[in-house]
């Protein structure tokens, strides 16, 4: 019988690939897929969308405005940083619901002709003084609904202008107060709502109705503002003005901090004077390592990403990548097996390694990597149940990101967010800006799940000045000393799974066409809840295989959007954002 089913699985797995609209993977690099299921007239798109090519450098990000700054800025004369600062703040003005002023981030950096090359500054939010482990349970040790999700107790420490001024006054070029003229006026000036934000508005409208400012902002007698309005952000406009000239003191201690923290005392909040006032920027060591013949450059902990990623490539170097991406089903279960094991390790083990002293070199070392293998099968679905964070060692949401590159072998990678979509819902009355909810991404209690699903451990409980883990993947890979690839995502726990596979895609499926390698379909698979979320575009008989060899198939409900800028073999660089959002890609 046992043999019987494999065969069966087989035969499934070869009508799948020979009938299935994507991917059928006939010749390595040479896929043929549907782009039917990104669903481009929704956005006014044509499949020729989302890319644009030049001689000298290259952006994308999850803004139109935000691009076209960017790139400006590297015209006149700014280098990477600038552009990617000019670019962050337009961000927090095109993209409210998802980063700004309210929130924090992570950026990679790699300067060719500094030593170290290589950079991670740290400007995530942290939990404030006041906080402790269990102020979102009640008597009985019960997780108290939306209380780490919505209002004034959800709010951690902002690192967003702190972060940049301090990356600015570092690395940059350009004078700070010009790199904040297009975000100024672009929310004095306004712009259309585009479908994506006149979406979230409608998901949140009754959250946000219940703040007096988010009201007054987005919506016309109680209605949401509609798609193609003007969203025009005057207050916000004032308070980047202010933050153009008196830099990370305004957010610290000028009007704008004196302004959040009326707004916290008003609603009760615990964020104080001394929480702004004390932000530290973190200055960490990237996570490195090698792959084939590059090197991989991430995010180290509080984020998962870099860690969690490195360990699946390392997973996977030794299996016939070629060979089995050319069986949909196989290769799908392959990768759901890698990230189920990687997403048990990040429930574990990751948190602030201030607080927390994990040798997370262990995760990647090549002892770990080979249980891995070892405990994979390519027939057969391993159960949740049956994986334990570092058993075999020996010891929705928003967000937003930019990718920056230039032929002289500069890049930048930032991911920045507020958490949910609107953060906390509130917006502190005068400043424009939106508080984040960054403290849902601490586990409220061991096992607690946040609002992407994500358990936590001990290891990413609350402390005062802490940061949370994250799945902000910000990497780059950089080939004898040349960046070739700079890429991140938005959309919390998916992240991580997101940024891998355009890794993957772009190495070994569609080998260098970053195009293809965005708009490919995607898988989720984050161990708890186990299922294996698949985006439109996998076929019928490729599930039904799937669901053989035991996987838990569902639709997935959403996907990250990423952005990425790749050296061509021309020597040229290409941008590319992801149709699955609004975006936009700069080249010149």
């Amino acid at each position: 019988m046992k043999t019987r089913l494999v065969l069966l699985v087989c035969l499934i797995s070869i009508l799948s690939c020979q009938t299935s609209s994507t991917p059928v993977l006939n010749e390595p690099g040479k896929a043929e897929y549907s782009e039917s299921h990104l669903k481009f007239e929704k956005w006014g798109r044509t499949s020729n969308c989302c890319t644009a090519i030049g001689a000298k450098a290259a952006i994308a990000s999850g803004g139109t405005y935000s691009s076209k700054a960017g790139i400006e800025i590297l015209k006149t004369g700014g280098n990477v940083v600038d552009a990617a600062i000019a670019t962050a703040f337009v961000l927090s003005v095109e993209r409210p619901h998802s980063a700004g002023l309210g929130g924090g981030g992570f950026m990679t950096l790699y300067l060719k002709d500094q030593k170290p090359r290589a950079h991670f500054i740290d400007f995530r939010e942290t939990a404030p003084e006041k906080a402790s482990r269990d102020m979102y349970l009640d008597k009985k040790g019960e997780v108290i609904p939306d209380l780490s999700v919505v209002g004034p107790l959800s709010v951690a420490t902002p690192g967003f202008v702190v972060g940049l001024y301090e990356i600015h006054k570092r690395w940059g070029k350009l004078p700070w107060k010009k790199l904040l003229t297009p975000a100024v006026e672009l929310a004095f000036r306004g712009f259309k709502i585009y479908p994506s934000l006149a979406e979230h508005i409608i998901e949140k409208k009754d959250c946000l109705l219940k703040d007096p400012d988010a009201t007054k902002l987005l919506f016309r007698e109680g209605e949401p503002l509609r798609e193609g309005e003007l969203l025009v952000q005057k207050d916000l406009a004032n308070t980047l003005r202010r933050v153009a000239i008196n830099g990370s003191q305004e957010v610290k201690t000028g009007k704008t901090a004196r302004d959040i923290l009326r707004y916290m005392k008003a609603h009760q909040g615990i964020l104080t004077e001394k929480d702004l006032k004390n932000y530290r920027v973190k200055y960490r060591q990237p996570i490195l390592g090698k792959f084939k013949d590059l090197e991989f450059i991430s995010a180290p902990p509080p984020s998962a990403g870099g860690v969690l990623i490195l360990q699946m490539l390392k997973v996977l170097e030794e299996f016939s990548i070629l060979e089995l991406s050319q069986k949909t089903p196989e290769y799908t279960h392959l990768l759901s097996e890698v990230l189920k094991r990687a997403y048990a390790d990040r429930s574990q083990f990751v948190g602030d390694p201030d607080f927390v002293k994990h040798d997370f070199s262990k995760l990647i070392s090549d002892r770990y990597i080979e249980a891995i293998r070892k405990n994979i099968s390519l027939t057969k679905a391993t159960p949740a149940s049956e994986i334990h964070g570092g058993e075999l060692m020996d010891d929705k949401t928003h967000t937003t990101h930019l990718s920056v590159m230039d032929v002289e072998g500069n890049a930048v990678a930032s991911t920045l967010t507020i958490n949910d979509i609107f953060g906390a819902c509130a917006i502190a009355p005068g400043t424009g800006i939106f508080l984040n909810d960054e403290m849902d991404d601490f586990s409220a209690k061991p096992g607690a799940s946040n609002i992407y699903g994500l358990t936590g451990n001990k290891a990413n409980a609350i402390e005062p000045f802490k940061r949370p883990a994250s799945s902000m993947s910000p990497t780059l890979l950089v080939k004898e000393g040349q960046p070739i690839l700079v890429v991140g995502a938005a959309g919390g726990s998916r992240i991580t799974t997101s940024v891998f596979q355009v890794l993957m895609n772009d190495l070994f499926v569609f080998k260098g066409d970053l195009k293809r390698s965005i708009f490919a379909p995607r898988l989720h698979q984050q161990w708890a809840p186990e299922f294996l979320d698949l985006e439109e575009g996998y076929s019928d008989l490729t599930k039904q295989s799937l669901e053989m060899m035991g996987e838990k198939v569902r639709k997935a409900p959403w996907s990250a959007v990423t952005q990425a800028t790749h050296l061509e073999s021309d020597g040229k660089v290409k941008a590319v954002f992801d149709p699955r959002d609004e975006g936009g890609a700069e080249a010149y």
